[in-house]
């Protein structure tokens, strides 16, 4: 689905694929996965119907979480979105998962070029297929935008859940995105080690608590020492959540009495959606109608 999201650092979130598999200390406790599979207990259990008001639930709970779902109908959803928004790309799945096709991930990148009044939030814990992907997307990138360079729009991120995941932010540094960013959610280890300076070049870190059952409390340095390594490598600081002994969500807490919602500086858009909604007129096209990309763009079902 497509709408919006109570994540702290977005504005929507813009799932056209669902399902993962835990690779990573940081996905034991799976905020994705947990209410997906709550979901896909009660499709199964009311075959897809909600027993109250007789609706019909999605289909993409009717497979569990560790089934990748890709959904074409949803490639062409930013496009119909006319205000900029901040959109969270599968934020129900990894963007880098192996078992997502490589074209159906160059279509959503087709998009996110052409839609390029909104700002896209990446995020993976497989950096690791950066290489394999890279050629491909400078291929759509030239495609679409005349460069083969990484478009300023789409933000690339990694999730480090401690120093030991450091090398990913190494990896994430060679894909020469423009705005590049850490989370650092769930911390669940120090930042700090012999070498840090796997953090130079990147432009945001955002810190959060792990949260839900049975999580696993954070030491009260850690956030200072994300801080502290935010000013020393020029970062931008967001400071997303604490969450207290009760296990209770802090949200947008503060650090030393002081808020910190920091997101990197944007260069201004030339992009629009009035721009483009010209241009389609030009060519006779309506750009308002929803899927309008569905006979333009290839499509791999699985």
């Amino acid at each position: 689905m497509t709408g919006k999201t109570a994540i702290e650092w977005s504005d929507m979130t813009w799932n056209p694929v669902t399902g993962c598999e835990q690779i990573s200390p940081g996905c034991d406790h799976c905020y994705a996965m947990v209410l997906h599979n709550q979901r896909y207990k009660a499709y199964v259990k009311y075959n897809g119907v909600y027993p109250k008001n007789g609706k019909k639930m999605l289909l993409q709970y009717a497979k569990p979480f560790e089934k990748i779902q890709i959904f074409p109908d949803r490639l062409d959803d930013p496009m119909t979105i006319r205000t900029p928004q901040k959109i969270f790309v599968n934020s129900m799945s990894d963007w880098c998962h192996e078992d997502i096709p490589l074209v159906f991930v160059l279509d959503m990148f087709r998009t996110m070029c052409r839609a390029n009044w909104h700002t896209y939030q990446l995020l993976t814990k497989r950096a690791n297929r950066f290489g394999v992907l890279l050629p491909h997307l400078r291929q759509v990138f030239e495609d679409e935008t005349g460069s083969y360079e990484w478009p300023a729009h789409i933000w690339n991120g990694v999730t480090i859940e401690s120093y030991a995941q450091r090398g990913r932010a190494r990896i994430l540094k060679e894909t020469e995105a423009p705005i590049t960013f850490i989370s650092y959610e769930p911390a669940l280890g120090s930042l700090v080690g012999p070498d840090t300076s796997y953090l130079t070049g990147i432009s945001q870190i955002i810190y959060g608590d792990e949260s839900g059952k049975d999580n696993r409390p954070s030491k009260p340095e850690w956030a200072h020492e994300a801080y502290s390594l935010s000013r020393k490598y020029g970062m931008a600081f967001f400071l997303k959540q604490f969450v207290a002994p009760s296990g209770q969500k802090i949200h947008k807490p503060t650090l030393g009495g002081q808020e910190y919602l920091e997101f990197p500086l944007e260069e201004p858009r030339t992009a629009s959606y009035e721009a483009f909604k010209q241009a389609w007129k030009e060519r006779g096209q309506d750009p308002s109608v929803k899927k309008r990309w569905m006979d333009k763009i290839e499509f791999v079902v699985q």
